[in-house]
Order: structure tokens, then sequence, then C-alpha cells
């Protein structure tokens, strides 16, 4: 799932009327958004966020309390609110002075379909060439054309974060950066790191050049992480259980018999507890495409290729 869509859901309330918390599409959709979130941070910010209002017949006035709901090992609290009558709720809904207007709200459903099951839709770049604060939308210019040639022109900043990812395993960017990473690591990694929880970043830090580089804040966090932070609880609940299995390679957890699920969750635990920087880049380089092809693969993707970064080329200084 899309980083900014998670971003979305983690930064505003979620909403659901009418619905049971027992209702398996509801049970589904939180189990999706909480296997995609990577941090305690996220979660907090997700559950905070998260509110679920019942109707039941005879309740004078609102209950609203906290909830649990438990599936697969996985706990996620929830405000839950019953009343008998909307009501009430719609009059203080209404009172809301940050209106989404309606045109918008069906732009963000095209843009979730597109992305979450349309096979183009992770072809979408989206390119912030300035701070949000500086223009008033006027002085913009679109241009469209051939990569190639606008990269030319804006350089770095039509590099992507799946860009990012792909040169961690394949190199693919060396010959296209050159002697840009200031710059990279300057404007375009805390840009990428806006809509990206989690990004490779020590291969461009160990490449700069000028000590002047002023290295964002969002950065300097991603930088700070151990192989084991990006372990989440859902990889966490399997840590024991791949501890006893005693594989002794990535490609012994690939070719087993493991469900799709649990298999992701031992590669990247193997990847952060026991291989190395060359065992991991040779299978990523092997395994690349196959990731796609399972539910949650190409976030635990990420996950591996963010451990083998921090293995290659973090500073042990």
């Amino acid at each position: 799932m899309s980083a900014k869509v998670i971003s979305l859901f983690a930064e505003n309330p979620i909403i659901f009327m009418g619905y049971s918390i027992t209702d398996e599409n509801i049970r589904n959709f939180l189990k999706d958004i909480y296997t995609c979130l990577e941090n305690e941070e996220e979660y907090k910010a997700f559950e905070d966020r998260l509110v679920i209002i019942e109707y039941k017949e005879s309740v004078q006035n609102p209950i609203i309390g906290s909830h649990s709901v438990y599936f697969d090992g996985v706990q996620i609290k929830l405000t839950k609110i019953i009343v008998e009558d909307f009501t009430l709720l719609y009059k203080e809904m209404q009172k809301l002075e940050d209106i989404v207007e309606l045109k918008d709200i069906k732009r963000l459903r095209n843009l979730v379909y597109q992305i979450v099951y349309d096979y183009k839709g992770e072809a979408k770049k989206v390119i912030n060439l300035l701070d949000d604060e500086e223009y008033d939308g006027n002085e913009v210019v679109v241009a469209i054309g051939k990569e190639s040639e606008l990269l030319d022109v804006v350089g770095i900043t039509g590099i992507s974060a799946k860009d990012i990812f792909k040169d961690l395993v394949f190199d693919s960017l060396d010959s296209k950066l050159k002697n840009r990473y200031d710059y990279l690591v300057e404007k375009q990694l805390p840009q990428l790191l806006r809509g990206n929880t989690v990004l490779p970043v020590h291969k461009y830090l160990q490449k700069i050049e000028n000590e002047s580089v002023i290295i964002d804040e969002k950065v300097r966090k991603m930088a700070g992480y151990s192989p084991e932070d990006l372990l989440n609880n859902n990889i966490k609940k399997d840590r024991e259980a791949y501890l006893e299995s005693k594989f002794s390679s990535l490609e012994e957890i690939v070719n087993s018999n493991l469900p799709s699920t649990k298999k992701l969750n031992f590669l990247v635990l193997r990847a952060a507890l026991h291989a190395d920087d060359k065992e991991l880049k040779s299978f990523l380089r092997t395994h690349y495409k196959e990731f796609e092809s399972y539910r949650f693969g190409p976030t635990m993707l990420r996950k591996m290729i963010c451990i083998l970064d921090i293995k290659a080329y973090k500073s042990s200084a």
C-alpha cells in the first residue's frame, strides 16, 4: 500500500459509522493498514485517530470508551462510541471548520483506487520542487516530457523513493548521481521522507563531499535506525518461531512451504538478525521482482533494503 495513503490514514481521523467492529471488511481493512505501519509512533497516531460508532437501542446518552480488537496475534486499540440517535453526532460534526470538499474526496478515492488496485498505479510519480509555503501556485509550471530529458533540467528532483530502493540493490543511480550526492542528501531525501516512513540513507550519507551539507532531522532519524528498529509488531510475533526454525539462509526460507505472511516475516527476521550484507544483496538481486506477487511483499522488500543499507553502509564510528 502506498506510503502516501498510509500517511493519510495516520494523520487524519478514521470514523466508521453504521458498522460493527465484527464486520469482516472492517477487520480486514484494519489489519491491512496496521500491518503496513512501520513503528510505534505510527501505531499510536493511527490508534488515536481510529473511531467506530455503533448503533444501540435504549442508549439515552452517547457512551464513549476505549476498545481493543484482536486478530492473528495483533491488538488494535480504538475509540468506540455507542449511540441510539446519530443526530447529536451530526450536529457536532457540523461545527468542524476544516471541511474537505466533495471533489477532493472523489480525487482521493480515485488516487487510492489507482495505487491499490491498478497495476499501473506504482508508475505514478509526484515531484515536489517547491516548499509548500513559498508560492501561491501562480508561478508554478508543470513540464511534461521524457524523463531522461527532464532530469537534465530539474536534476535529481526526478528521483523517486522507488528509484532509491532499487539503487541499493542494483546500483542503478550511480551514473545519474555522479557527484551530486550532496544535493540528494540535503534536498531530495527529506522530500522523499515526507511520503515514505523508511528510506535508505547511509549509502548517500557516506558519499557526502561537502562538510557544510545540512542534514535534515528526518534523515538523521532514519540514520539512527538499527535493523531491529525496522521490525514491526506483526513481524516480532514470529520471532520465536523463526529462531526455533533453524533456517540457515534466505534461500531456504523463500523455498520453504511456509504460509506467505510467515515466510515474509521470516525473511525480514533473517535479514535483520543473521544475514550479512553480501547474502542480503545477492538474495534481493535474485528475488526483487518476486516480492510484488506477495501480499505486503513490497512493504517487506523495503524493510529488507533498508536493513541492507544499514549493514553495508552505516558507519561504525
